[in-house]
């Protein structure tokens, strides 16, 4: 007695295609979203921070760092040795990461 088959086999290898192809494409998109995903978080953490507070040892008073609306920098210090290494480390958190892959 044969058997009686709802579906063709030609449909059936065509759904099978089909299907295939779906899980596939949502697979790469999958994987697309993720590497995206990856470089956005690995570049966040290379900016340089511009708010909040920083102990910086051999200060002898503390330094204000304030920034204008367009990020400039304006330092506030006690004497000139100070302002100095502020600056210094404000070119270092602003430059340091710029540098991080390069030769």
């Amino acid at each position: 007695m044969p058997s009686a088959d709802p579906v063709p086999p030609a449909a059936a290898s065509a759904y099978r295609r089909r299907r295939y192809v779906a899980y596939t494409l949502a697979a790469l998109f999958t994987l697309a979203l993720a590497a995206v995903g990856s470089v956005v978080w690995l570049l966040a953490g290379s900016r340089a921070r511009l708010t909040g507070q920083a102990h910086l040892p051999g200060l002898t008073a503390p330094v204000t760092v304030s920034r204008d609306a367009l990020g400039v920098a304006t330092l506030d210090a006690s004497n000139a040795a100070d302002a100095m290494r502020a600056l210094g480390y404000l070119h270092a958190c602003m430059f340091i990461p710029d540098q991080n892959g390069r030769v």
